[in-house]
């Protein structure tokens, strides 16, 4: 079966389950323009573009499945139903049960999330509303917490959903943390340098009023140049002492595709493994292997990314359902900020960025020996 089609749709696909004729799909491409222009050419409904990701949301026939996977500019089809994988599988795989033991939940640990908003899901605002601030550089005029996208609300679940409407099956990695939301990418994920840097500069401006510990990058665009804006933002982040965490990029396997801010040598930079769990979140990790789409270094001269962590089929908070699924490095990136807010927690804001990052790695094991694909490996606590 293509391995650039997740285990439900190769389920699917094999078993033509419950008759189904027709699928909503996300597909993670490596050009979005000529993309676009394909599936149109196809006649397939667009449901939905994600620039910011490169992924487009279609609705496909089940027969033309594996044919859209085998094209060349296609990196990934993943499945968009509510059957559920399980973040809490993640965590299990990275091991944060060691910090839970002790107490450690990242209470009080200040996370800024730059994406596209975040919707008033019970997992942030019962029993008490951890949201602390909300900006919107998108439209000045909106002032209320809103996400018109839903990936910032899917990002902000794996950090710091509480779980409640799940009974925790699908609380985030810190789920006592607090959330500080800059909503800097519009309704389709877009935006340009000017808001994200206007953004980035928000949290340097504010990071002693609103105590910034971490900070969550899952965007990425392409890198211009050693002098990428979108770098040298995240790295003054860095260097006032915020735990930066980025994602890779989903334009693997092709080397030389780690996107920016995620290609600074400084800041922390996340890819994805496919934990290859089973429907009954079961896994061995002799079975490990790096997603497909998940970016390759080198990035410039400099080994990235960093770490990998799982980023197939994992579940959080969602906009207009409880609880839905995604898959990318944007969504790995989240999980390793939500374990940087535990490391602080269990420091009491006593260590460094670069101690964390070093810890991290500390804490890798290799899957493939290759620091372009993996970094130091997939993070796990478990010994």
């Amino acid at each position: 079966m293509n391995n650039k089609l997740d285990k439900l749709l190769c389920k699917i696909v094999r078993t033509q389950q419950n008759d189904v004729s027709k699928l909503s799909v996300i597909v993670y491409v490596k050009d979005i323009n000529k993309a676009i222009e394909y599936f149109e050419k196809l006649k397939y409904r667009l449901v939905k573009v994600y620039k910011f990701i490169n992924a487009i949301c279609i609705e496909i026939d089940v027969k033309d499945l594996q044919n859209i996977a085998k094209t060349n500019f296609v990196n990934f089809v993943s499945s968009q139903t509510k059957v559920f994988a399980q973040v809490n599988v993640a965590k299990d795989i990275i091991g944060v049960k060691t910090f839970y033991e002790n107490g450690i939940y990242g209470k009080e640990i200040n996370v800024a999330i730059i994406d596209t908003g975040i919707s008033p899901h019970l997992d942030f605002l019962f029993p008490s509303n951890r949201i602390i601030y909300f900006k919107d550089f998108t439209n000045k005029n909106k002032t209320e917490i809103y996400d018109d996208n839903g990936h910032g609300t899917f990002i902000a679940g794996l950090i710091g959903a509480n779980g409640i409407v799940g009974a925790k099956k699908y609380a985030g990695v810190a789920p006592l943390c607090n959330l500080i939301i800059l909503k800097a990418l519009d309704n389709d994920g877009q935006s340009s340098s000017v808001e994200m840097l206007e953004a980035m500069q928000w949290i340097y401006d504010n990071k002693e009023k609103y105590n910034i510990d971490v900070v969550c990058m899952s965007f990425g665009a392409m890198p211009t140049s050693k002098l990428d804006p979108l770098m040298k933002g995240a790295e003054k982040l860095w260097d006032s002492g915020i735990v930066v965490v980025a994602a890779a990029g989903n334009s693997g396997p092709e080397k030389n595709t780690i996107k920016s801010p995620g290609v600074s040598r400084k800041i922390i930079t996340v890819g994805s493994i496919d934990d290859e769990r089973n429907e009954n979140g079961e896994y061995q990790k002799e079975k490990f292997k790096i997603a497909e789409f998940s970016s390759r270094g080198p990035a410039f001269e400099f080994y990235k990314p960093d770490l990998v962590v799982s980023g197939v089929n994992l579940v959080s908070c969602g906009n207009k359902t409880d609880y839905t699924k995604m898959s990318g490095t944007s969504v790995s990136a989240p999980l390793v900020a939500g374990v940087s807010c535990l490391i602080i927690q269990k420091y009491n804001r006593k260590i460094t960025p670069n101690q964390i990052k070093t810890m991290l790695q500390h804490y890798c094991t290799p899957i493939v020996f290759d620091r372009n694909s993996e970094g130091f490996g997939f993070l796990s606590f478990n010994k």
